[in-house]
């Protein structure tokens, strides 16, 4: 690969990976107009490898906001700040999936046009009510039992690898709304390459460097794989694949799970 090559292939990823910052948050995002002017439907194509390292920048950020708040406030407050702060950085976007999939799978609706309508219904309703407040309350609660001395290598790798984990959807599942005709559907739609998906799981994993003195805290990768099929299973039964907003409620549910057995670990050591 001549060094010309080597610049132009950098730049590409570069735009990926800003492709996905722009999709998962609400961040500025630096050279947006190169972004703009080098923007292809391939690079959205390949922009979900970085979900993971998009998680690990968003936990970071929330991860600090938590430390530097601790500073004016309690640490009850500051973790209360400090989701605050998480849903403005994102949006609330994988929130948003979590109720809406709470919405269609709450009632147990055994067709799948029906589930499907529900899920894409922008109102929300009293499952995916509960769903945001059971959710919210949990991280509040789990974070607020995590030492303050372990808390920014928890969020960090919690957020990166719950997102590793929904983005693994990409590879393994069908994507199953055929007349989605929204921005982002090719990217739901294409399976991820076997050389993209390395990329994901080095950059969903690579957290668990923080935990390098704890290795009981690497039994988390495996057994939040577990919830993972367990849930992917799940949707398939339902609706034979998967909906962007299962995957965003797999990174919820695993985010919080991702919290609870550091807890545990933590009780033992």
């Amino acid at each position: 690969m001549s060094l010309k090559q080597f610049k132009a292939l950098l730049v590409d990823e570069c735009i990926c990976f800003l492709t996905a910052v722009m999709y998962l948050t609400r961040l500025p995002i630096p050279f947006s107009n190169l972004v703009s002017v080098n923007f292809k439907q391939v690079t959205l194509e390949k922009s979900g490898k970085y979900f993971s390292l998009v998680g690990i920048l968003v936990g970071f950020l929330v991860g600090i906001f938590f430390l530097a708040a601790t500073n004016f406030f309690s640490k009850e407050l500051s973790i209360g700040l400090s989701i605050v702060f998480s849903l403005l950085l994102t949006g609330s976007f994988h929130e948003d999936g979590l109720a809406d999939f709470a919405d269609a799978f709450g009632g147990s609706w055994n067709s799948k046009e029906r589930l499907l309508e529900i899920m894409k219904d922008s109102r929300i309703g009293t499952y995916g009510t509960v769903a945001l407040i059971s959710i919210l309350g949990l991280k509040f609660l789990t974070l607020l039992s995590i030492p303050t001395t372990l808390h920014l290598s928890t969020v960090i790798a919690a957020h990166a690898y719950s997102r590793f984990l929904c983005t693994t959807f990409l590879f393994t599942n069908d994507y199953v709304r055929e007349n989605d005709k929204s921005f982002y559907k090719p990217m739901l739609r294409k399976r991820m390459s076997v050389a993209e998906f390395a990329v994901s799981v080095v950059f969903g994993l690579l957290p668990f460097l923080l935990f390098i003195d704890k290795p009981i805290y690497l039994l988390i990768i495996p057994l939040l794989w577990i919830i993972r099929e367990l849930v992917g299973n799940f949707f398939i039964s339902k609706i034979g694949g998967y909906t962007g907003d299962c995957a965003g409620a797999v990174q919820q549910i695993t985010e919080v799970g991702f919290y609870l057995l550091v807890i545990i670990f933590q009780s033992w050591i």
